[in-house]
C-alpha cells in the first residue's frame, strides 16, 4: 500500500496590487508527492479563510494526476479586495489518508495599495515664458517619465526626462508626465499644454471668421 502525500506548495493568487478588485481569483499549487496516481474527479476537502470569511470549495480534479507532479488549481470562489487595504487569505487542505499534515496550509497577506493621484498644475497655461516654468511631479514617487509634444506633433511624445522636476523649453507645446511610487503603482498621465496667448487669441479670431 502506498500512501497518500499531499502538499499545498503555494498561493499563486491573488497577489499585492495597486486597483482594487472586486472578484480576485483564488489559484494555488498543489503538489502530489506519493507514487499514486488520482483521476479526474478526485475530491480534496478544502476551506479558504478570506480576512473574517470562511469558505468551504473542494478541490476537484478536472484532468487526472500522475505520481510526484504538480497542478496549478483556481477556485470558483472570487476573493473582494475592492478596497485599499490589507487582506490576510489562509487555503487548507485536508486530503483523506495524508501521510504529512504540516504542508497542507498556507497563509498569504496581501495589500492593495490603491492608485496614486498626481497635480502638476492646471491644464493649460498661457505665458509667453514657458522657458521660466519649473513643472514637480512630487515627492510621493520614485520613478518619472517625462514628454514633450510640439505644436506639429499630432501623435508621437518625445521622451525628454527622468527627474522629478522638468524645466519647460520654448519648443514645447505639450508636456506628459507618468509616475511610479514605492510599490511600483503608477499614477495616471498628466498633461499641461502652453500657448503663447497672442498666437492662441490669433487663431480664435481667425477660426470664429470661418462659415
Amino acid at each position: 500500500v502506498v500512501s497518500d502525500s499531499w502538499s499545498l506548495t503555494s498561493i499563486v493568487s491573488p497577489t499585492d496590487r495597486c486597483e482594487p478588485q472586486s472578484n480576485a481569483d483564488v489559484t494555488i499549487v498543489l503538489a502530489n508527492k506519493s507514487k499514486n496516481s488520482y483521476s479526474a474527479g478526485y475530491v480534496i476537502p478544502t476551506v479558504i479563510y478570506f480576512n473574517s470569511d470562511t469558505i468551504v470549495e473542494h478541490i476537484v480534479l478536472t484532468d487526472s494526476l500522475k505520481a510526484d507532479t504538480l497542478v496549478e488549481y483556481t477556485f470558483n470562489s472570487k476573493d473582494d479586495m475592492s478596497n485599499v487595504g490589507t487582506y490576510s487569505l489562509t487555503v487548507d487542505i485536508a486530503p483523506e489518508h495524508d501521510i504529512n499534515l504540516d504542508d497542507n496550509s498556507r497563509y498569504k497577506k496581501l495589500n492593495v495599495w490603491g492608485v496614486p493621484r498626481l497635480n502638476i498644475g492646471p491644464d493649460t497655461i498661457f505665458t509667453l515664458e514657458p522657458d521660466t516654468i519649473l513643472l514637480d511631479a512630487g515627492t510621493d514617487f520614485i520613478t518619472f517619465n517625462w514628454y514633450e509634444k510640439g505644436a506639429n506633433d499630432d501623435y508621437d511624445a518625445n521622451w525628454v526626462s527622468d527627474a522629478q522636476k522638468l524645466n519647460v523649453t520654448l519648443q514645447g507645446e505639450q508636456y506628459i508626465v507618468n509616475a511610479a511610487n514605492e510599490h511600483g503603482c503608477y499614477a495616471p498621465d498628466q498633461q499641461i499644454k502652453y500657448y503663447d496667448p497672442m498666437i492662441y487669441d490669433t487663431v480664435c479670431m481667425a477660426a470664429d471668421t470661418v462659415t
